[in-house]
């Protein structure tokens, strides 16, 4: 398996690099890119299509509620309750 062209090694949450299930766990905003496969035997090697890999950053809720541009919905019940703090 590579990504943006260079092949990829095990470790680093990274594992099946030379298998044919690649598993990418705690994944970061560096990890984003264009992941391949390349199979060789005897007679020659081929490059699969790419699939792409976007990471979105995590925002935390104060400042994701403060942008005017992202849309809220809720369904269902939260598993969480606001409270009032009083002084």
């Amino acid at each position: 398996m590579a990504t943006d062209g260079t092949n990829l090694a095990n470790g680093s949450g990274v594992s099946g690099a030379t298998t044919a299930t690649l598993t990418v766990a705690n994944v970061s905003l560096a990890q984003a890119g264009n992941y391949s496969a390349i199979v060789s035997n005897v007679a020659g090697s081929v490059a699969s299509s790419n699939a792409s890999l976007t990471v979105l950053p995590t925002l935390p809720l104060a400042e994701a509620l403060d942008i005017p541009a992202l849309i809220w919905t809720t369904t269902g019940s939260p598993p969480w309750l606001g409270k009032r703090r009083d002084a």
